[in-house]
């Protein structure tokens, strides 16, 4: 008999209604299971999940995820007696009732319940699992002593699944609801132990809830020499008031003690960033004042250069309030700072209230990150949209009949009567202290020439550079994208010309224009 695998075509199931596991789900998985190789569930019934029948009825599944809207818990126990069903995980029987093993790569669960015992059966029947996703997992009502005496061996519970599964290299672990102030150091330590039984991992995703219960109020430090193999961080699901930890992160990105260097990917939907953290040179006038305003209020306010100068992947969002007044001038010190600390990035995803598309925004910033594959733009609001904006994407953009009025243009921003004095050449209150008899030009900070970041003056320089390179600006790109987010926009036929032009300069990029209104 032939190989099963090779006279089957696998699918992949994506269901987005809501199900109950006994009447909907495995009555449809008794009839296609075997075909699956790929399972989604977005809605599951808040009902016990059976993981293991729904593992058997697919024994070819690489991809399970099985979620549940609305935050609740997976639990270790249920109605039944905890001398027959609770056992602690060390003495558990960990196989599979048929003894055998899956082929599972990537488990994700979020907000089910399902029994401890029941996942640690399931995943340790999957030696090759590569991914590991728990989500709001562990969160109870102490019954009795005996109870809080298993529900606290959770060590027990990590360290089986790592020697079980020793090829994971993306983990998720995700409590449902938020520690009492007075655990919050056991949170920091109880998150770093854990990464210490997985060193071969590589990926980690924290909800921000998790980060809440880490804060570590008598140190610092991000995440521990734990995470120092950590390549690629995942921060999502925002909350209110997180002001604290979105500073905590800036100091885990710029500071030389921390494991940030080793960052590959970075995708932080869930805290946003504040301008003033790239803003080195600081502009006078209300900015100035406003950034002074938040370095006395906090001791954690630092400006400096992220250590991740490997960056491949940056997904941010900047704080609405920090736009206020700004103007132009947000774009460019964004711009102007990502392109030139992470000239190796590939995919970037920025996120702002504020989005303007005009020549002196500084978009065409971004044009020094000749890497870059994929763009998105999320912003609520666009201005000034401008369709000879992206003139600058036409291969032959240097010998275009625009180019010498754009460049006149540019220069007559440059020398306007909008000064452009800077506070500091050098940033304030930087946590990177100058080496005893180092002598460098006042720019360069850490290695990296930030002249003229967020003025007019950045983006004259790299109109000059376009011109003597001659290169077609972004050669590698694949994708380009601007998504008006929810709430009112000044969304118009404007877009729909920018997305016309760009189609007719650079027909192939995919560019597509998206209106969430």
């Amino acid at each position: 008999m032939g190989n099963p695998n090779s006279q089957h075509k696998r699918l992949g199931l994506h269901l987005a209604c809501l199900l109950n596991l006994q009447k909907d789900l495995l009555p449809l998985l008794s009839i296609v299971g075997s075909s699956l190789e790929r399972l989604v569930v977005d809605q599951m019934l808040h009902r016990p999940i059976a993981l293991e029948s729904v593992l058997e009825l697919c024994p070819h599944l690489l991809h399970l995820s099985l979620t549940y809207p609305w935050p609740c818990m997976v639990t270790d126990i249920d109605s039944a007696p905890l001398d027959s069903e609770e056992l602690p995980p060390s003495s558990l029987s960990l196989s599979s009732p048929q003894g055998s093993t899956r082929i599972l790569r990537s488990l994700f669960l979020r907000g089910v319940i399902v029994l401890k015992a029941a996942i640690l059966r399931a995943i340790c029947s999957c030696p090759d699992l590569q991914e590991l996703r728990l989500s709001c997992f562990e969160t109870i009502p102490v019954l009795s002593e005996k109870r809080a005496a298993l529900l606290n061996d959770s060590f027990k519970f990590f360290k089986t699944i790592s020697e079980s599964c020793p090829r994971l290299k993306s983990l998720q672990f995700s409590k449902a609801f938020e520690m009492e102030p007075r655990n919050r150091r056991y949170g920091l330590e109880y998150h770093n132990h854990i990464a210490a039984l997985f060193p071969m991992a590589k990926k980690w995703t924290f909800e921000v809830n998790d980060l809440f219960k880490m804060q570590p109020y008598h140190s610092k430090n991000f995440l521990g020499a734990e995470f120092n193999n950590m390549t690629t961080l995942v921060i999502e699901n925002p909350l209110s008031n997180t002001k604290f930890l979105e500073e905590w992160l800036n100091t885990f990105l710029i500071s030389s003690h921390s494991s940030a260097h080793n960052l590959l990917h970075l995708r932080v939907t869930g805290l946003a960033f504040s301008i003033w953290w790239w803003d080195l040179e600081l502009r006078q006038g209300h900015t100035r004042a406003l950034a002074k305003q938040e370095a006395i209020q906090n001791e954690f306010f630092c400006t400096g250069i992220w250590r991740c100068r490997s960056l491949k992947t940056l997904h941010v969002r900047l704080r609405d309030k920090d736009e206020l007044n700004l103007g132009t001038t947000s774009m460019r010190i964004m711009c102007g700072y990502v392109s030139k600390v992470l000239p190796e990035l590939e995919e970037l995803v920025l996120e702002k209230r504020f989005i303007d598309l005009e020549e002196d925004a500084g978009f065409v910033l971004l044009t020094r990150l000749g890497r870059l594959k994929r763009l998105s733009v999320v912003g609520l609001v666009y201005r000034n949209i401008d369709e000879a904006w992206v003139d600058w994407l036409a291969k032959d953009w240097a010998r275009t009949s625009r180019t010498k009025k754009q460049i006149q243009n540019e220069w007559r921003l440059a020398r306007s009567g909008r000064k452009e004095e800077t506070v500091a050449r050098v940033p304030f209150r930087s946590v990177q202290d100058p080496k005893p008899g180092e002598s460098t030009r006042e720019y360069m900070i850490d290695g990296v020439d930030m002249r003229y970041v967020g003025q007019l003056r950045d983006i004259v320089e790299v109109v000059k550079e376009r011109l003597a390179e001659g290169e077609t600006c972004w050669p590698r790109m694949e994708y380009l994208r601007l998504e008006s987010g929810k709430g009112e926009s000044q969304w118009n036929g404007s877009l729909a010309r920018v997305q016309s032009r760009v189609r007719e300069l650079r027909p192939e990029i995919e560019f597509n224009v998206i209106n969430r209104r």
